[in-house]
């Protein structure tokens, strides 16, 4: 924003009309006695913009000087290529008066009015200068009594009274959060590192559910082979008596067939093969009488072991058998929802490390850019008391009191014009210029930092969560696995 023309009417102690045109000039000096309106034409062209002053922060009817009964202000400026107007009136009795207005320049119509509230000019003017009224009084303008600081105060105490100036005490306070942020998002990357250690453990407990569990499957397997084991004795107890009343059946057939035989000599050879038969069928009838006794023992042994508690622990190693299944199912599910977890987490601590650096690194070019604002700062202010102490001398004349320590001038030193003040100036508003960009990347940084902050807490509460449930998990699976012996 540049300023063109002023107009001052009945404001403070202007209470006639004043006109300052500003337009073609790059550097304009306002000199005076004190009193003579200095301070007002300032105050007037931040009354005209805001609707009150820097110096006091005063507006409406204190504005007005004693002797008149209204106080007018307008001011022309220009900025974004467009010219605009703003005015206000401030009566002693009756409503105030204010208009924002753009204006065409080459022809010199308006084109339009922006807003005529003092509210609604004041957020216009905020749009189109891109300062609030204590932005502009801190960087646009400095009062009175704060230069004459600047002018006395050690390099130290000058520090101070620009940090209050521009406001750096923000970036102070920025810097402090993404310090103290730092140290928790660190914090938090051990925990997560003490999480994985105790993951790894948790596995390995897995594992050796998942060997038990294959265990009990076996154990199964062996109970269905016992079970149809006493089935097969039950078989061949069938067979054993079956054979032996074959043989029963036969030598009865035998001896009959020997007895019809006729002539001695025939029968004592049909009887000698009847008794040898009879004695293979004797053997025989042996061998599966005691076939059948062992088969009879082992189904009473099998049976007793049924009758004792084979049924019910048939049923419970079913019951545990699938009940482990179910809980080592679970312990799967819970150990994948860990590992999508803990890649999130470790997705999220990626972001947040990255955005930690990012905030460290704007901090530093914050500092830096501080500490070259206020070097330039330093120039600017040896070359301003130069110039002014030149000034002051160029209107002393001998005899002439000072017009600092009010003492008489028995002779006016010669100094020379001081040079470079233009550059340094431009210096100056470069070294602000790139702290403000510097200002701004640091407040994006800190943002992106405490959004990357709270996504990693977000993961880290997931984590937790699923954690806790493969936790749970896991101790349902090892009863289930202890009830399998």
């Amino acid at each position: 924003m540049r300023p063109i023309r002023i107009t001052l009417e009945g404001f403070r102690s202007h209470r006639g009309r004043t006109v300052l045109d500003f337009d073609g000039r790059s550097l304009v000096g306002i000199v005076g006695p004190n009193g003579s309106g200095k301070s007002s034409l300032l105050d007037g062209v931040a009354y005209a913009l805001y609707g009150r002053t820097p110096s006091d922060g005063r507006g409406g009817q204190k504005l007005i000087n004693a002797r008149a009964e209204a106080a007018r202000v307008e001011l022309w400026f220009r900025t974004s290529g467009e010219v605009y107007r703003v005015t206000r009136l401030q009566r002693r009795k009756g409503t105030a008066q204010q208009a924002l207005e753009r204006w065409d320049e080459v022809d010199g119509t308006k084109l339009e009015t922006v807003a005529d509230k003092k509210a609604d000019i004041g957020d216009a003017v905020e749009a189109l200068v891109g300062l609030d009224f204590e932005a502009f009084a801190r960087s646009a303008l400095l009062a009175q009594n704060r230069f004459a600081d600047l002018l006395t105060a050690p390099p130290a105490e000058a520090a101070k009274v620009l940090t209050g100036l521009f406001g750096f005490g923000m970036i102070e306070e920025m810097r402090r959060v993404a310090s103290r942020r730092l140290g928790e998002v660190q914090a938090q990357l051990q925990q997560v590192q003490q999480a994985q250690t105790t993951l790894a453990t948790v596995r390995q407990q897995a594992d050796d559910a998942a060997r038990r569990a294959t265990d009990a499957e076996a154990a199964r397997a062996r109970l269905t082979e016992l079970v149809e084991a006493v089935a097969g004795h039950d078989e061949a107890i069938g067979l054993a008596d079956a054979e032996l009343a074959g043989l029963a059946e036969r030598g009865e057939a035998l001896t009959a067939a020997a007895g019809a035989l006729p002539g001695v000599k025939d029968r004592e050879a049909a009887l000698e093969r009847v008794e040898a038969h009879a004695t293979r069928v004797a053997d025989a009838t042996a061998r599966a009488e005691s076939a059948k006794t062992a088969a009879i023992e082992a189904k009473e042994a099998v049976d007793q072991a049924l009758a004792d508690d084979l049924p019910g622990a048939i049923s419970r190693l079913a019951s545990a058998i699938e009940r482990a299944s179910e809980m080592g199912r679970r312990l799967g599910d819970a150990q994948r929802a860990v590992a999508g977890a803990e890649q999130d987490l470790t997705r999220a601590r990626a972001r947040s490390e990255a955005a930690a650096t990012t905030a460290e690194a704007a901090t530093a070019a914050v500092e830096a850019a501080r500490s070259a604002a206020s070097e330039a700062a330093d120039a600017l202010r040896g070359l301003e008391q130069g110039h002014a102490a030149h000034l002051l001398a160029e209107g002393l004349a001998p005899g002439d009191p000072c017009p600092v320590c009010t003492q008489t001038v028995d002779e006016v030193p010669e100094l020379p014009e001081p040079g470079g003040l233009d550059e340094a100036r431009l210096a100056a508003s470069d070294a602000n210029a790139a702290l403000r960009t510097a200002e701004e990347a640091a407040a994006a940084a800190g943002a992106d930092l405490a959004r990357t902050t709270a996504e990693m807490e977000a993961a880290t509460s997931a984590v937790a969560g699923a954690e806790q449930a493969r936790d749970e998990a896991h101790a349902a699976h090892v009863v289930a696995s202890e009830a399998l012996g």
